[in-house]
């Protein structure tokens, strides 16, 4: 009983002794070859959003702004004749 206690404790010493790198920071600077250790790099939620918001946007404005700009278009084709 004594002796696992003497073994856990000298195997704890011996690890807290190693020297530690944590596993994700190395795989994380293996992989960004330029540099650059930006938390933000990779945000996939964001862009995702930010398209689906300017989609959004521009399809409103077609539905408020397509029949006048259709009607100003076809006005000024039948204006120039071709």
């Amino acid at each position: 009983m004594k002796s696992s206690k003497i073994t856990r404790t000298l195997l704890a010493l011996a690890f807290s002794r190693m020297p530690r790198r944590p596993v994700v920071l190395s795989l994380r600077r293996q992989k960004n070859f330029s540099g650059d250790d930006h938390r933000e790099r990779g945000n996939a939620k964001g862009w995702v959003i930010f398209v689906l918001l300017s989609v959004v946007g521009i399809a409103v404005l077609l539905v408020i702004a397509g029949p006048p700009l259709m009607a100003l278009f076809t006005q000024l084709m039948e204006r120039a004749k071709w």
